[in-house]
């Protein structure tokens, strides 16, 4: 809906859930909004949980380590 009409959505982010007026408001799973272009970027798979805000990873599988810096 854009102006009182219904117009075709243009969906560029294929791993975006949902979208409020074409910018992306909720990933899919595995997935974390990118603050700078609110665009879908997928968290580091090394990573056993993340922050789902900022894709920063919170632990590791067992044989990987956490980086700091």
């Amino acid at each position: 809906l854009e102006s009182g009409r219904c117009i075709i959505g243009q969906v560029t982010d294929m791993n975006c859930k949902k979208f409020n007026i074409n910018i992306c408001t909720d990933c899919y799973q595995g997935y974390f909004i990118d603050p700078i272009n609110s665009v879908c970027k997928r968290v580091n798979p090394l990573c056993k949980t993340s922050n789902m805000l900022t894709g920063a990873c919170l632990s590791c599988y067992n044989g990987y380590s956490l980086n700091q810096q």
